[in-house]
């Protein structure tokens, strides 16, 4: 079987974009590393104020996703209907539109 050349380039285009989009859009972790040490190492009213703004910022990102969750469950039930509205005037068009 002999492969055109336009598909095996297709494919490796295909390859490099998917490899491209993984490296600009993952997130690299190294960065976190430093404030790991560092809150690691931290002792006192210095370890107690950073153990404070973790949690807050835990809790922050709580309420972010019920919230999420929320808008996530409004936006389906929304689409739900525009797509019956739209199902249910398709369907009363065919039934008016004169037969031949």
């Amino acid at each position: 079987m002999v492969v055109a050349p336009v598909v095996v380039g297709l494919l490796l285009a295909a390859a490099l974009m998917h490899a491209s989009w993984n490296a600009l859009l993952k997130s690299d972790p190294t960065r976190s590393y430093g404030e790991v040490a560092r809150a690691l190492s931290e002792q006192g009213s210095a370890r107690d104020a950073r153990l404070a703004a973790i949690i807050d910022a835990l809790d922050r990102r709580k309420v972010n996703a019920a919230g999420a969750e929320t808008a996530g469950n409004v936006g389906s039930v929304v689409a739900a209907l525009l797509g019956k509205g739209a199902a249910d005037r398709l369907r009363i068009d065919r039934m008016q539109r004169p037969q031949p």
